[in-house]
Order: structure tokens, then C-alpha cells, then sequence
């Protein structure tokens, strides 16, 4: 009886909890107890009625809110955050450092401050030592190759021109440079007594075909300095070499010119003192036509050398001041010409002078108006010939010197050759298909220049009886007048002959040909007349 209540009260207390889920809508039941329904129907059917301890009713779920659901409707329509996963940084490729020093030949002491100028990449990098005379450049490609276009550093000589190829198989590269120290000079002008000179004009330059260019091809220039109140003068960054010298300069001493001499590597040559000798002097006075001074005109003053072309050789030229005077000083014993004007309506004035020992002169050019030449050319029938080539020319044998002038003529046949001197000049005249023509004219002339034309003679070889072309007939031309040996006029396939320019003049022609009875004929060549014939000869009856 116990176990049958007992049974009961289990059976009852399964319904209760049955019905419990059902009526606080749990839709999730037991996947073990849906498989087993034979049990729970034997336990439903079971009719007994037990004694149930009463319980208070379980309280209803709570109302879920329209924002509550909203949120939950979006947090299921989120979906989780990825977690994010770094991705790995590209493999640098190796690099190679160019590095190396630049030091002096003469100690081998590091150089700072050096500028290198390397060519990588199609970009110029331009990189200085520093205080230890080091260098660096890093960050550069395996296997790439560069060019020092240049390496310098103040008081020494730059290198250029050097290949790089940067190594595959290491991390680095050392390329050092040396540099060569230049060389200075330092020395004193003096005079008379040893008195020193101021502003005297020394030049240095290098001589020989040794070292006149640099190495990028331009000339060197040379170095000028002017000496000062002491008359001590300083040459610093010499290019060093076999072969200098040193020329001084100054308005009232005679031009020096020291012997060659080498300046090494490094060399600082001092006490290099010159003495000058005094010279003489030449003072200029420049007046126009009017007489009136010529201010800043030039002057120029030449040196006799006695060469066969060129004789003179130019010292120097000097422009008047306001007075219309210069100065030329420090002259050699020797003959000076000086040559002025040319200009604004002057010819050139010459004035030749021979200076010995210590001298001064005092000169005075007085220029010339400009004298011309003028007049037309015209050709035998009158009429003008343009472009004709006109020119002025004579020789003065005691300057060693020789004048010349042109111009040609217009449209109309005019000319005018100007800034000529008084006396003759030796006029010609050329032009394209005329006689060249020459005479002796005084400056400040007009005049006619006539010229004579060329003359020709042309034609035609042909039988007489059919007026066919004779073939291989032969044409001789002769000058009559001067007995010159005759020459042959080519004929073409038509028969025709033509001769060259002729002189006025009398000529004769020989014609000849197989199986025609030779011809000879005599002819007259004017002032540009063409002759046109046709020759006829008759056959040879066989």
C-alpha cells in the first residue's frame, strides 16, 4: 500500500511539473523524455489522487520592451568583430654603404672639408668630408655603378674622372682619394735704389704645350696681381708644373720677362723680388680736323720686330681721356708706331718714332677727313653693272703696312670706297662675264669705270647638199691676234659648238670631217657680242 501511494505521489508531482512547463510556454523539452511516451501515458493513466502539498504559483516572465527586442534583433544582426592580423612588412633588399677618406700627397694628413661629387643613378649627390676627412654615403644598390666627377678642396688639386661599381657580395665599399697641394708664390718689385713699386702689373702663366689647357679642355687662363704700396705681390693655388714665368709691367719701368721655372707640388716660394729698369715715355695728344681734342679715341702703339709679312707687332692700345692725351711709358730702345682714328668720319694717322735710352716724348696726331673714292661702272654699250667688286689698295713700304678698301657697286652701277689718305690708290674692278680692269686714281676722285664684256662663238656642223649633221667633224679655234696655240671646241650629237669667254679680239676657226672639203673661217670678237654660225660642208665626191 505504501509503494502504490508512493507511485502516486511520483506520478502526480510529474504531471504538476508537466503542466508548469506548458503553462510558462517552454517550448524546450527533454529530448530524452520526447523518446519516451509509452511511459508517460502508463503514468498518466494511473488515477490516483494524492495528496499534494499546495505551492504558490510561479510568477509570469517578464514583458521584454520594444527597444530591448530592437536592440536584440540588431545584436544578432551584428556579427562578431574579426580579430585583425598584422601582416608581415616586404624583406628589405641588402644596401651597400660607400664610404672612404680623402687625404694630402704631401703628409698624408686628412683633408676636411673635401667636396666629392659623385654621378649614381642618373642624380648628382654631392658629399663632404668631414673633420677627420671622412666620408659616407649609404643606402646604395648592389652591383650599381657611379662616377667622382669631381673631388676638391680649397689649396689643392681637384681629381676627376673616377669609375665606382658597388660590390653583390658585400656590405661595403672604401674609396679614398689623395690630393695634390698647390703651390704659391710671393716676391717684391723694385726699382732704382730698391726703392719697391706700387701697381705694378705682374702676370703669371704657364708656358709649353705642357699645361696650357686643363683637364676639362679649356685654356688656362693666366694669373695678374698689382703690387701693393710695398711692391709686394702674392700668387696662392698654383696649379704646379715644369714650365712658368713671370712678366711685370709698369708705366714708367721697362717690361720684365723672367726665365722659366718649375713650382712643385706643395711649394710656397717666397722673396721671388724682380728689379725694373726705367724706361721712356711717350705722351699723346689726339686732335680732330677741326683741331679740337679727341676724347676717348683709340691709340695704339706698335713695336718694330722686322718680320717679312709683319714687321709691327701691337704693344697695347690706350683710349684718350677728356684732353684727348695718353701715355705710353716703360718703352725699350727700339722704333714705335702709333696708329689712331678711322673713325667718325677720320682715316687712320700714323706717326713712326725712334726711342733711345731714357726719353720722353711728346706727340700730336692730327687726324684727316675721311677721303673716298666714288663713281659708277658701266659696261661698253653704257650701261651700269651691278654688283661689280671695286677696290682701293696701296702700299706704305715705310710703315711696312698696306691699305685696302671696297665696296660694290648698286642697281645703278655706283660705288664709294671711303677713309682714305691723300695720294693714288690702285683702283680694280671685277664682275661676273667681264674683263677685269685696273687704273691708278687719286683719293677724293669720281669717276666712270668702264668694263669689256667676254665675247663667244657658237654654231653648227652640217652637210651642205642635206643640211644633216657632218659627224665626226672637228672644230679648232685660234687667237689671231696673240699667235696662241689653237685649241679644240668639243661638238655634241647635233653637231654644235660652243667656244669659251674670248677677249675682244680676231680669231679663226678650222673645220674639218671625213669626206668633206675642210672649212676655214675669220672673225671678229667685240665687246661682249656673241657670234652664232652654222658651218655647211660640202662632200667629197668619191
Amino acid at each position: 500500500m505504501q509503494k502504490n501511494t508512493s507511485s502516486s505521489i511520483i506520478s502526480v508531482a510529474i504531471l504538476v511539473l508537466l503542466g508548469w512547463a506548458i503553462l510558462s510556454g517552454k517550448k524546450s523539452v527533454d529530448p530524452e523524455k520526447q523518446n519516451k511516451p509509452a511511459e508517460v501515458a502508463a503514468v498518466v493513466e494511473t488515477k490516483v489522487t494524492p495528496t499534494v502539498k499546495e505551492t504558490a504559483p510561479e510568477a509570469p516572465p517578464a514583458k521584454v520592451t520594444e527597444e530591448e527586442e530592437s536592440a536584440a534583433v540588431e545584436l544578432k544582426k551584428t556579427p562578431p568583430p574579426v580579430p585583425q592580423v598584422p601582416e608581415p612588412e616586404p624583406a628589405q633588399p641588402p644596401t651597400v654603404r660607400l664610404s672612404g677618406k680623402v687625404s694630402s700627397a704631401a703628409d698624408g694628413s686628412l683633408i676636411a672639408g673635401a667636396q666629392l661629387v659623385l654621378l649614381y643613378g642618373g642624380d648628382q649627390q654631392v658629399l663632404k668630408s668631414d673633420s677627420r676627412g671622412n666620408y659616407e654615403l649609404p643606402g646604395l644598390l648592389p652591383g650599381s655603378a657611379g662616377y667622382f666627377d669631381l673631388v676638391e678642396a680649397e689649396g689643392f688639386l681637384g681629381v676627376t674622372g673616377k669609375n665606382i661599381t658597388l660590390p653583390q657580395d658585400k656590405p661595403s665599399l672604401e674609396v679614398d682619394f689623395i690630393l695634390q697641394p698647390l703651390a704659391s708664390l710671393r716676391g717684391k718689385i723694385i726699382g732704382t735704389g730698391g726703392k719697391p713699386i706700387a701697381e705694378a702689373g705682374v702676370t703669371l702663366r704657364k708656358t709649353g704645350k705642357a699645361g696650357r689647357k686643363k683637364k676639362s679642355g679649356r685654356k688656362e687662363e693666366p694669373a695678374r696681381v698689382l703690387t701693393d704700396a710695398g711692391g709686394l705681390f702674392e700668387f696662392s693655388n698654383i696649379h704646379f708644373g715644369p714650365s712658368f714665368e713671370l712678366q711685370v709691367e709698369h708705366l714708367d719701368h721697362i717690361d720684365f720677362q723672367s726665365e722659366t721655372f718649375e713650382l712643385r707640388s706643395g711649394e710656397k716660394r717666397d722673396n721671388f723680388n724682380i728689379g725694373l729698369s726705367p724706361g721712356s715715355r711717350i705722351g699723346v695728344l689726339l686732335l680732330g680736323p677741326d683741331q679740337a681734342p679727341r676724347p676717348t679715341e683709340d691709340i695704339s702703339l706698335w713695336r718694330f720686330v722686322g718680320g717679312k709679312k709683319h714687321p709691327w707687332a701691337m704693344i697695347g692700345t690706350q683710349k684718350t681721356d677728356s684732353a684727348g692725351k695718353t701715355i705710353f711709358g716703360g718703352l725699350k730702345e727700339n722704333s714705335y708706331s702709333l696708329r689712331a682714328g678711322g673713325i667718325n668720319g677720320t682715316r687712320h694717322a700714323t706717326r713712326l718714332l725712334r726711342v733711345a735710352g731714357k726719353q720722353t716724348f711728346e706727340q700730336t696726331i692730327e687726324l684727316e677727313p675721311e677721303l673716298t673714292i666714288s663713281g659708277v661702272v658701266r659696261n661698253g654699250r653704257g650701261e651700269p653693272v651691278e654688283g661689280s667688286l671695286v677696290k682701293a689698295f696701296r702700299s706704305l713700304p715705310e710703315l711696312g703696312q698696306k691699305e685696302n678698301a671696297s665696296d660694290r657697286s648698286d642697281p645703278l652701277g655706283r660705288f664709294r670706297i671711303g677713309t682714305l689718305g691723300e695720294g693714288p690708290y690702285l683702283v680694280t674692278v671685277q664682275s661676273k662675264g667681264h674683263l677685269r680692269h685696273s687704273r691708278m686714281i687719286d683719293a677724293g676722285s669720281e669717276v666712270t669705270l668702264t668694263l669689256q664684256q667676254y665675247g663667244r662663238i657658237s654654231g653648227q656642223v652640217v652637210a651642205l647638199a642635206t643640211g644633216k649633221v657632218v659627224k665626226g667633224a672637228e672644230v679648232e679655234l685660234k687667237d689671231l691676234d696673240n699667235q696662241k696655240r689653237g685649241q679644240g671646241l668639243r661638238l655634241n650629237a647635233e653637231g654644235f659648238f660652243k667656244s669659251p669667254d674670248l677677249l675682244p679680239g680676231n680669231y679663226g676657226l678650222e673645220i674639218t670631217a671625213p669626206k668633206h672639203t675642210p672649212a676655214s673661217l675669220d672673225l671678229q670678237v667685240g665687246d661682249g657680242k656673241d657670234i652664232k654660225l652654222v658651218v655647211e660642208l660640202e662632200r667629197i665626191s668619191p
